[in-house]
């Protein structure tokens, strides 16, 4: 039987030391009919030249160096819709995945041809336990949880429907692109992209659904050191709000809040604007003044969430 050809999009910047661990993991998938495009946006560490000397088969597509995560993916996505393929996988660069990834995500495009689908991602140092297994949009409030996550080892024996999967692997039928559009990278360049996505793509029909039976696993080991540790209050203040890599990146924190609130309520509203204004400023606040180690031992003291806020 013929299997639908994917493309296998990743993104890249200066990270070379990771390029190896992650093709010799997509290589050793048990597929076929494959094809994995890398886009270098503007590493300056040898990347491209490794890729060349190293993995000739691969397609390497070179951007801008202003095109982050959102924007390298879509460079990735519009080759693979001029080339024909049937679905593209956003797979990022710091990961492996199981061998059977590719076989168990397209064995379900049968039963659900109009969906978005994701395998659970699991820690890679904590290899049983789960990183995200999906996203749910509370209606009534336009908040967000996590499924399964931080949870350990939960067994899940078929898909289930979410309404945002993770962006580190989901495989994405080009119906959903041509229909939908790519990711919004003007306003959600480096976070939030895949959750935008997925609720567009639910307005236009589609489905988001996690395959729990495969499995991603995701290395977190350099998301730990704070990036800007030796700064003060103040330049860390600007960081966090100014960098598209922060999770409280000022615009796309914005954008998230209005589209969420008006996802839940049609309109946005004064009091959930105002809470998100103070919740926002009290967690960059509290980044700006202790260590992101600090916060990680706060919340494990205190049960706090405070990952995502950094």
């Amino acid at each position: 039987m013929d299997q639908p050809s994917v493309a296998i999009v990743t993104p890249i910047f200066n990270r070379i030391g990771n390029l190896d661990r992650f093709l010799a993991a997509v290589k050793s998938i048990d597929y076929q009919n494959y094809r994995v495009v890398i886009v270098d946006d503007g590493s300056t560490d040898g990347s491209s030249e490794h890729l060349r000397a190293n993995h000739p088969d691969v397609v390497l597509l070179r951007g801008n160096g202003q095109l982050w995560w959102a924007g390298s993916t879509n460079l990735g996505i519009q080759w693979a819709l001029e080339n024909r393929f049937d679905y593209v996988l956003t797979y990022n660069d710091d990961q492996v995945c199981a061998p059977d990834l590719l076989l168990e995500l397209t064995g379900h495009t049968k039963k659900y041809p109009d969906a978005v689908l994701s395998p659970l991602i699991y820690y890679m140092h904590e290899p049983k336990r789960i990183l995200s297994g999906g996203i749910r949009l509370d209606a009534n409030t336009g908040e967000t949880s996590g499924v399964g996550n931080e949870k350990t080892d939960v067994v899940v024996p078929s898909p289930y429907e979410v309404d945002g999967v993770p962006g580190y692997a989901m495989l994405i039928p080009v119906a959903v692109l041509r229909n939908a559009g790519p990711f919004y990278n003007a306003r959600f360049p480096q976070i939030y992209m895949e959750l935008e996505f997925c609720l567009r793509a639910r307005r236009h029909g589609f489905r988001c659904l996690i395959v729990p039976t495969t499995r991603v696993w995701n290395d977190r080991e350099d998301k730990i050191d704070d990036p800007v540790r030796s700064a003060n209050p103040i330049r860390r203040f600007k960081w966090y709000v100014s960098s598209p890599k922060s999770h409280l990146h000022f615009g796309q924190n914005m954008h998230l809040a209005r589209l969420l609130y008006q996802q839940a309520h049609g309109r946005l509203h004064l009091l959930p604007a105002l809470r998100f204004a103070f919740r926002y400023l009290c967690k960059t606040l509290a980044l700006s003044l202790m260590s992101k180690r600090y916060a990680r031992a706060l919340k494990k003291r205190l049960g706090f969430n405070l990952d995502r806020w950094a």
